[in-house]
């Protein structure tokens, strides 16, 4: 894709606005929207895993509960159904803080994360990488410039082109076509599409990267995004990587206001045993032991 977007000249029509003012205007209406404090949302697994080479497939069926903290990314998990589909009978809440944690619950590294990844377009650097990078800390950014006492933003990390217009669910969009300057494990949009009239964005193509212990991998997911409560969300997701397809939807999404700190804290639980962590199903709030899974 690199090399046929750099090939691809733009032709704009006078008055019309450029790709890079597209992108800017999208940029500039994602940053309008405030980020939660919190998110609980539901996630379901769709996708389906390559069993041999004869290509018989293992479907991938869980049905998880999820209620994270959005400044730290620690999140609460009880998993309702499990890899193939089956009701959890006594449901277990769990504490998630890093990416070996979600092992334990679902083969979707980092699910928790997912459905407010901005896939770069805020501006404010953000404190850890997002879904689609490799686990780690984020890539820092250069100071900004501020000349009388206007912020001076860098130019977009991609070359952009116009794909031309077309219809999402019957909004007129812009489809830009996105090549990384730079660091494309970072800067991880392939095209975007975005509404003409708000010009937020309703789907992304991106690069996903995902580091397990056992194995590293890329590959592209097309993303739909909704706005919901004033948030952007991201509420399903279609790619095929190495091992199969990966699909996921997300439902039942609400933003609370505030959430106890001990929900967040395992080594808090068993004194408020006994206890229902709030926007999550009844489940026990002590954590159940697990063992760590090499998927």
């Amino acid at each position: 894709m690199a090399a046929a977007l750099a090939d691809t000249p733009a032709t704009i029509s006078p008055g019309a606005l450029s790709p890079n003012q597209i992108y800017g205007r999208a940029q500039a209406s994602v940053n309008r929207l405030a980020e939660p404090a919190y998110i609980a949302f539901t996630f379901e697994n769709q996708g389906f895993t390559f069993m041999n080479h004869h290509q018989a497939t293992a479907l991938r069926r869980e049905l998880i509960r999820v209620l994270m903290r959005v400044s730290s990314g620690v999140a609460v998990v009880v998993v309702l159904k499990n890899e193939i589909g089956e009701d959890i009978s006594a449901p277990r809440a769990t504490v998630v803080v890093d990416s070996n944690d979600y092992f334990n619950v679902s083969n979707v590294v980092r699910l928790a994360d997912f459905p407010l990844a901005d896939f770069g377009l805020r501006y404010a650097t953000p404190s850890r990488s997002s879904f689609f990078e490799p686990a780690g800390p984020s890539p820092k950014a250069s100071p900004l410039q501020v000349i009388a006492s206007v912020v001076a933003f860098k130019s977009p990390p991609y070359r952009i082109v116009d794909l031309g217009d077309a219809s999402i669910d019957g909004r007129p969009v812009y489809h830009l076509g996105l090549d990384p300057i730079e660091n494309p494990t970072h800067n991880v949009l392939r095209q975007m599409w975005i509404d003409k009239a708000t010009f937020l964005p309703v789907r992304y193509l991106a690069m996903r990267s995902v580091a397990t212990p056992a194995d590293y991998y890329t590959y592209l997911v097309t993303v739909n995004a909704i706005e919901i409560a004033g948030h952007l969300v991201n509420v399903d997701a279609t790619g095929k990587n190495k091992y199969g397809l990966s699909a996921w939807r997300i439902s039942d999404v609400s933003f609370p206001d505030s959430e106890p700190d001990w929900v967040f804290d395992h080594t808090q639980w068993a004194a408020h045993n006994g206890k229902t962590i709030p926007n999550l199903p009844p489940s026990s709030p002590a954590p159940a032991p697990t063992e760590r899974s090499s998927r």
